[in-house]
């Protein structure tokens, strides 16, 4: 199941340059139409870093661990991220060491304040933004029947690798915590 998550409140659409903007929006919406100036404007530095960090087909190999050991569960992820007009799409699969398999889209783009983002799944709580050599991310997402707030950290390294570094959190208390390793295909 797909689940797109936008707000209930919709404004009227604006044609601008190309693209469909909302006026008077509470968030940023996704472009929805090719821009060619959006195509060959310069990115700003964050989203030039989420396509280092997410472009192409990826592998990574991750572990989930928390709550004082009873969450201790591998998984691999096969990625690629790849432009789709002028709004960047990850789409992953990931593979559990339980055999349990979940899918999720992604689609980021430039918007003021930072990378604006829609996820399946996931509630976007704040623009993603560089903080401290990392993209940082936070949304809420659906963990079974628990909704919890999560932190993802995503790191480029210089041999081409990405580290991701996640916290998930129920009423502000931390119980697990994620780690991967993405090499490309």
């Amino acid at each position: 199941m797909s689940i797109t998550v936008r707000t209930s409140e919709r404004k009227r659409p604006v044609q601008d340059a190309g693209t469909t903007r909302f006026e008077d929006s509470s968030r940023d919406e996704a472009p929805n139409r090719v821009n060619a100036d959006a195509l060959t404007a310069p990115l700003s530095a964050t989203m030039d870093y989420v396509v280092r960090c997410f472009g192409g087909p990826k592998t990574w190999d991750g572990r989930a661990k928390g709550l004082f050991g009873l969450i201790n569960r591998g998984f691999t992820i096969d990625s690629v991220g790849e432009w789709e007009e002028n709004v960047f799409v990850f789409r992953e699969k990931l593979t559990f060491s339980d055999g349990v398999v979940e899918r999720r889209l992604w689609r980021l783009w430039d918007a003021p304040g930072g990378v604006a983002f829609e996820a399946d799944g996931a509630v976007q709580i704040g623009h993603g933004k560089m903080e401290r050599g990392a993209f940082r991310l936070d949304y809420r997402l659906a963990l079974g029947q628990l909704t919890v707030t999560y932190a993802d950290r995503f790191f480029a390294a210089k041999n081409g690798e990405t580290v991701n570094a996640g916290t998930a959190a129920f009423l502000g208390f931390r119980f697990l915590s994620v780690n991967a390793v993405a090499k490309a295909k």
